[in-house]
């Protein structure tokens, strides 16, 4: 990014870009206060950026476009991150669909319990489930929950079975016993 144009983004001149520059190369890692204000850009001025855009020919990818509507603040650009890695580990891209990722069945708050958990274990702060939720359909509108869990290719059925299949247990527990493939029940109909 130009000097010019981060000076214009947060409103500050010259002399405070210089001094972050040299902090920056000192080795000093301080967030400042000012680039940590939790705003974002208003829906009104994200839609004028994105017209500006087409008008001068460019094309602005979904994460250019999520990286305008992300609040400004540490926690929300880990979130950020977090989902993003999140969705490329357990989402399925749909071909032919404009970049469309689908997720199994699943509430969002089991998800925001997920990077919660994550955040907790590494000792960073999380945001709320509703902030959690708003960046979600803020910057990910591209990825869909399942209404229904898909099913496809060779998937077993399991019959449970009240008892041992071996006399090795004494106690009865319910066993799994695969029956057949889908594929083989659904050819005989």
């Amino acid at each position: 990014m130009c000097r010019k144009c981060f000076q214009n983004c947060y409103d500050i001149g010259n002399s405070s870009v210089l001094s972050i520059v040299k902090s920056l190369k000192e080795g000093e890692v301080v967030v400042e206060k000012r680039f940590n204000d939790k705003t974002s850009l208003s829906s009104s001025l994200i839609d004028k950026l994105l017209k500006l855009a087409a008008a001068r020919g460019l094309k602005l990818s979904q994460n250019q476009i999520a990286m305008l509507r992300i609040p400004n603040s540490p926690s929300s650009l880990m979130c950020y991150t977090w989902l993003h890695n999140y969705f490329n580990l357990v989402g399925d891209n749909i071909p032919n669909s404009a970049g469309e990722i689908h997720l199994e069945p699943i509430e969002i708050k089991e998800v925001w319990k997920e990077y919660k958990d994550d955040m907790d274990y590494v000792h960073e702060s999380s945001i709320s489930c509703i902030e959690f939720g708003s960046l979600w359909t803020n910057c990910y509108s591209h990825v869909k929950i399942r209404e229904y869990k898909a099913v496809t290719g060779n998937v077993l059925l399991f019959i449970f079975y009240p008892q041992p299949l071996t006399k090795m247990f004494d106690r009865k527990v319910h066993y799994l016993r695969p029956v057949e493939p889908c594929s083989q029940i659904f050819q005989r109909q």
